[in-house]
């Protein structure tokens, strides 16, 4: 901002942007105030119906919650659920009028023939009625999805879609658009399978049986329960006097084992009779647990000891060390050691006779410990807000942070990751080098317990609120591989479609497996962003651009071959030709380099009026395409020789592929749009549908399929003619690259929000296909959770 001599102020354009966020955010934040102040009165008033939003306020709102959850005051949880109640009883109003609109078309028709024109009226009247209420509940998942609950989104995007389906008259394009939309995002999205209700109090522990079929739930009404798989409630144990903390399977599965704090374990058959009560710690018990074999429990205690037990009751040995509650107890996978966790901020492992073998630790009271499948590695998890894994001679591995306490952690079954609960109402998930690979947000209380299932396909998480959720982390049609430390610009398949490479901000480039999503290598050779990164045609190679002003060539086992120099600027897309011979740069020194595999310059191309943002081989090898900051697209000879512009955009232009079976060209803009264009460059079509900037165009590999990445959040799937086929979204990060793998199954998209996603385009369907996978996926909760009302039952028939 500046004054002229003649005085008057001028305001530049970043300025005014600024200032016009400014004017949002301040926006944003009278909403928040206002909306806060009406949901905590609304509370006040013991959530009164006339209290909550109607008409335009709660559409004004439900578009602030939306739109804000990425923005400073982050709307809160009492705004949330006065938002989506709100629309729930507006839902409910404008079902009662559908009826009352149904019967007075049955009135007037059964008059039709006195006054064919009231029927008319009515029949108008009643789809004014339908649409209106699909809207509602389409803004009402919506507004779920932004909040997280996403199980509780899909829910309403069935009853949306499920009622679409019935309707005989609603042919609204739009809203049909929108419906198969919000369902395609849940269906994706969704990672709860179930909730388990049934107790009154707090449910502190979870345990899978060994076959997996059977679930056991200890709670703080005094009761434990075992659940069949699906969510229905099996058998009811009582007997202690106390709250319960932890329940057990013997590894037969035969024998269940129960903690309270009435000082006692008790033992049960599978079918729910006492076995044996074991007495003998003098204050409550919070652990148990069976020895490998089964032959031995072990239990801790608030009297500051842990006692190791024979099956028949008889006590064998009490480890005495700790100087307050012990809370946890693991057995080795060999049997021959135990760990214990204690509020006096320590673990120790011991003997099976008691002898003390190591002292680990923490900060803060620790909560739970627990060995590897392989024993060779420890996780706990403490008050500190951390969870660790340590070596077994106490060496620290790697340390995992949180925003407040954890309460329980525990290994998958094949010892690769870690899944731990506390106060947060959120689950995590991690691999062992640290990386977040999975969070799993609710609209509950935090929990005290979390297991795998023994397939490692599930999480089961109970919770401060009476439940335990049930979580499917594997076998879903949405994958995310985490690990990047900054924004992902780029990503490329192998030929074989067996790895896939991600280029990032953090100046690294990962190399992963597609099938199981693990981290193959790290190339970290380059001194600045990672621009793009490409797996040469022959899949030996790999080129990497960087913002460095280099290029690199690798081993596909990531050994470093070649650097490329001699650009003046950052390089921003790299490209193989065809027989894997050549290399061709784009850079922002507006110019397009070609080199050989050893990294000799072969030519330099010029012709681009500002950075060269975008490079492409012809699938036959004698074409060569450029886009960049001019708007244009140019393409040329593989002598260099510029053969034609093609222009049209009205934006800086950042990516160009070629169809695979080489008769088009997609390119994508800073214009919104994405342009589909002729060999010779006749322009096709214009794909227009994106609300922001288009990074990213990708062609699958039969040609028939064209695929958009936006700053609008959002993936769009064309056909060759231009129709718009799905939209994907739920990414809530702006998308950078895109790319089809060879078999054309899978779809990766990567932004930045720092990781990977790897879309299974199997998910990808009509209607009626999404309402089928959506019910498949339900079908458990809507028939046995208890809280589902009867009419939603019914959702899915």
């Amino acid at each position: 901002m500046r004054y002229e001599k003649s005085g008057v102020l001028t305001i530049s354009y970043p300025e005014l942007t600024l200032i016009k966020a400014l004017d949002t955010d301040l926006e944003h934040v009278k909403t928040h105030t206002r909306l806060l102040v009406r949901a905590n009165e609304w509370v006040y008033k013991r959530r009164n119906e006339s209290f909550l939003l109607r008409g335009s306020d709660l559409e004004e709102a439900e578009q602030w919650l939306t739109k804000g959850t990425d923005k400073e005051p982050f709307p809160a949880q009492v705004q949330r659920e006065y938002i989506i109640q709100s629309r729930r009883a507006q839902t409910e109003r404008q079902k009662t009028e559908n009826r009352r609109q149904k019967i007075a078309l049955v009135s007037v028709s059964f008059a039709l023939c006195i006054a064919g024109i009231f029927g008319l009226v009515a029949f108008s009247q009643w789809q004014k009625a339908e649409r209106r209420q699909l809207t509602a509940i389409a803004t009402t998942s919506e507004a779920l999805f932004s909040s997280n609950q996403v199980f509780d989104a899909l829910i309403e995007s069935l009853r949306a879609g499920t009622t679409l389906n019935r309707s005989a008259w609603t042919r609204d394009v739009q809203i049909h658009s929108d419906i198969v939309t919000l369902l395609q995002q849940s269906v994706y999205w969704v990672r709860e399978r179930n909730t388990l209700e049934g107790h009154s109090e707090t449910v502190w522990g979870v345990s899978f049986s060994p076959d997996g079929q059977t679930l056991g739930t200890a709670s703080w009404d005094g009761t434990a329960k075992i659940w069949s798989i699906d969510g229905q409630e099996a058998i009811t144990l009582r007997g202690h006097s106390d709250r319960i903390n932890n329940i057990s399977f013997s590894p037969d599965g035969q024998r269940i084992a129960t903690g309270s704090f009435d000082q006692t374990m008790k033992l049960w058959s599978r079918d729910g009779h006492l076995l044996h009560t074991f007495q003998g710690h003098s204050q409550g018990v919070w652990d148990v647990s069976f020895s490998p074999d089964g032959n031995m429990l072990a239990t801790t205690s608030r009297d500051g000891t842990a006692k190791l037990w024979r099956s028949d009751g008889k006590l064998l040995t009490t480890l005495e060390g700790h100087t307050d509650e012990v809370h946890s107890v693991s057995f080795s996978p060999d049997g021959q050691t135990l760990a214990t966790a204690s509020r006096d901020k320590t673990v120790k492992i011991w003997t099976l006779k008691g002898q003390l073998i190591r002292t680990i630790s923490h900060n803060a009271a620790v909560w739970d410990v627990s060995f590897s499948p392989d024993g060779r590695t420890l996780v706990t998890a403490s008050q500190d807000k951390t969870v660790k894994l340590w070596t077994l001679d106490g060496r620290l591995l790697n340390t995992f942070n949180g925003e407040d306490a954890f309460l329980s952690a525990s290994f998958s079954p094949d010892g690769q990751s870690v899944a731990a609960v506390g106060y947060e109402k959120v689950v995590r998930r991690w691999n062992l080098n640290g990386d977040l690979i999975g969070t799993y947000t609710h609209d509950g209380d935090g929990g005290g317990g979390v297991a795998f299932s023994p397939d490692g396909k599930t999480l089961a998480a109970a919770s401060f609120d009476r439940t335990v959720r049930l979580w499917q982390i594997e076998d879903t049609g949405l994958r995310r591989l985490i690990g990047h430390q900054n924004w992902v610009f780029g990503l490329n398949f192998s030929p074989d479609g067996e790895a896939i490479a991600t280029a990032s901000r953090d100046g690294t480039v990962r190399i992963w497996n597609r099938q199981d999503g693990k981290l193959l290598h790290t190339l970290t050779e380059h001194d600045g962003a990672v621009w793009s990164v490409s797996f040469s045609p022959d899949g030996n190679l790999i080129g990497t651009a960087s913002n460095d002003a280099t290029a690199k060539l690798w081993t596909r086992d990531g050994k470093l071959l070649t650097t490329l120099t001699g650009h003046d600027g950052g390089v921003l897309s790299v490209t193989f030709s065809p027989d894997s011979q050549v290399i061709a740069t784009a850079s922002a020194d507006q110019t397009v380099k070609l080199w050989n595999r050893e990294g000799k310059l072969l030519r330099t191309l010029l012709g681009h009026d500002g950075e060269v943002s975008g490079v492409a081989f012809s699938p036959d090898g004698t074409t060569i395409a450029t886009v960049g900051n001019d708007h244009t697209v140019k393409l040329w000879t593989v002598e260099g020789e510029l053969l034609d512009t093609l222009t049209g955009h009205t934006g800086i232009v950042y990516d160009v592929r070629f169809s695979p079976d080489g008769t088009m060209l997609a390119t994508a803009s800073q214009d919104k749009t994405a342009r589909l264009w002729t060999r010779d460059g006749k322009l096709l079509r214009i794909l227009k549908g994106h609300d922001g900037i288009v990074y990213n165009a990708s062609f699958s590999p039969d040609s028939t399929t064209i695929a958009t990445a936006s700053h609008d959040q959002t993936i769009k799937l064309w056909s060759a003619t231009g129709e718009l086929l799905h939209t994907l979204t739920g990414t809530k990060n702006v998308n950078q690259d895109v790319s089809f793998s060879p078999d054309g199954r899978t779809l990766a998209t990567a932004g930045n929000d720092n990781a990977l996603t790897l879309w299974n385009l199997d998910y990808v369907g009509d209607l009626q296909e999404l309402v089928t996978r959506g019910c498949d996926w339900v079908q458990d909760y809507l028939e046995t959770n208890p809280s589902v009302e009867k009419g939603d039952r019914q959702i899915c028939s």
